[in-house]
């Protein structure tokens, strides 16, 4: 996970993927003074949250992996994909938490 305080360049670095660092960079330079501490809140906020889910969805991969496909049984019989996104979400959450008592 990042460390350390966030910056326009730490933001920048720790998005995933080369369109999101381009949307954070043109939101952040079209951004008025007043609004630019609420720009980059919401862009380290996005990656926080992705580095959160990030060990979850490389366990999911993996089992995926390892099981021709399938996915965990405790997500078989998700509804939808948004149902299916809130249980991993879910899941992810609270392994994290699990994982912060234990420190």
């Amino acid at each position: 996970m990042s460390s350390g305080p966030w910056t326009i360049d730490t933001i920048a670095h720790a998005l995933p993927l080369p369109d999101l660092r381009q949307n954070f960079l043109r939101e952040a330079h079209l951004a008025s003074i007043d609004e630019l501490p609420y720009v980059c809140r919401k862009w380290a906020d996005l990656v926080e949250r992705y580095e959160a889910a990030q060990p979850g969805a490389e366990a999911l991969l993996e089992y995926a992996k390892t099981h021709n496909g399938q996915t965990p049984p405790e997500y078989a019989d998700a509804d939808s994909t948004d149902s299916f996104v809130d249980r991993l979400a879910d899941d992810v959450h609270h392994r994290h938490s699990q994982g912060s008592n234990a420190a």
